[in-house]
């Protein structure tokens, strides 16, 4: 199961490739995409001779050009409005799974109805964690376990910041990302738990710098263990209103001072770090065991939970021979025989996007970004 093509087999395979759409494959995709929800998508035109995006936002607004005017005199200065930008490169990335030809002749529809729900979720899974990654981790790094960091080195992110936008719970910014992070990690971990002070901490940054909300309000996402804190705390849920938005919200658990919470149920989609390794190897490196693990629960896991302005984050993505939606990728089949597979003893069934995910913070001084990571500890064990 799972061998990837080789050089032996042939090239041509897209003239004998059959698109299987499965009812399956988008449940899963809806159940387990939360943070993509709020992403920017944007289309890369087919065939444009791009392979990449460039997103643009116009500085901040501010009075510095607005003056009195003379009767009959043009104003002496010009108001300029400096644009900045960011660039994003794509990437193809995708999933192929082998399935023999016994199989196929005694069970062809069932098997394709597991595979599709199960590489669906997979697809899920995926463009969650890339959307993470391009947030919270420090870009190129791979992950402890040695899976390779979706997000390209040189790619800005979050990670090491040096700003009030990367918090860490119960610590008091000193402007030094890693002075930061070395402070929380070691510290027990009850003072590094959900509060209302941090939460209002993430609301105020955003405001003050003047982030666009979201229909009106801040979305949070927030993984489960953090907001089981939350529940059992009566400061939060006495004031918390149960009645959220969940059209424009999708998933929303209540809402407070203004922002949204949603729940990030899918472990293996969020972006956690180890408090037990030094901040050299643990910090912006995603461990994907350190929510996992029960013995970790307590004495390691470091959470985020991602405040969300209008446009934080972008997905550009192209969609065509080169890949489907990554929101809605489709199934690939390929069946028939030929010179690798001669006797038609197996077929492929796999998916793959080409799209990648950034967070969007451009090059104009005085844009900011529009996302707060808070990292939390969690009582959870």
């Amino acid at each position: 199961m799972g061998n990837a093509i080789t050089t032996s087999n042939p090239v041509d395979f897209t003239n004998r490739i059959l698109s299987y759409y499965n009812k399956q494959l988008l449940k899963a995709l809806e159940f387990n995409l939360r943070l993509t929800n709020y992403g920017r998508a944007q289309a890369v035109p087919k065939s444009s001779g791009f392979n990449g995006i460039r997103f643009f936002r116009p500085r901040k607004a501010n009075r510095s050009g607005v003056q009195s005017l003379t009767e009959a005199t043009p104003p002496a200065n010009l108001t300029e409005v400096a644009v900045g930008y960011i660039d994003i490169k794509l990437k193809q990335r995708g999933a192929l799974s082998k399935i023999s030809d016994i199989v196929t002749a005694t069970d062809l529809l069932d098997t394709l109805d597991v595979y599709s729900k199960t590489l669906g979720a997979d697809a899920a899974l995926d463009l969650e964690s890339v959307c993470w990654h391009s947030i919270c981790s420090q870009a190129g790094l791979a992950d402890s376990d040695g899976t390779p960091n979706p997000i390209p080195a040189g790619q800005k992110t979050l990670n090491g910041s040096n700003t009030l936008f990367e918090r860490f719970a119960g610590v008091t910014n000193t402007g030094v990302s890693t002075t930061d992070y070395d402070t929380f990690r070691v510290a027990p971990v009850a003072n590094g738990v959900m509060t209302r002070a941090a939460h209002l901490g993430c609301m105020t940054q955003m405001k003050i710098n003047g982030v666009p909300m979201v229909g009106g309000q801040y979305p949070v996402i927030i993984p489960s263990p953090v907001l089981m804190d939350m529940r059992k705390d009566t400061t939060w849920t006495n004031t918390a209103q149960f009645n959220p938005d969940k059209l424009l919200f999708p998933w929303a658990q209540f809402t407070l001072d203004g922002g949204v919470f949603v729940e990030a149920m899918q472990p293996g989609s969020l972006f956690t770090e180890n408090a037990a390794l030094a901040s050299g190897a643990g910090y912006g490196q995603h461990d994907p065991t350190a929510n996992l693990t029960a013995s970790l629960g307590a004495a390691g896991a470091i959470y985020s939970t991602l405040y969300l302005g209008a446009d934080a984050f972008g997905i550009p993505k192209m969609v065509g021979d080169a890949g489907s939606d990554p929101a809605t990728p489709s199934l690939r089949i390929v069946k028939n025989p030929d010179s690798g597979n001669p006797l038609g003893q197996f077929i492929f069934v796999g998916w793959k996007s080409f799209y990648m995910a950034a967070l969007l913070w451009t090059s104009e001084a005085s844009d900011v970004p529009h996302v707060v990571q808070l990292r939390t500890r969690t009582s959870f064990y």
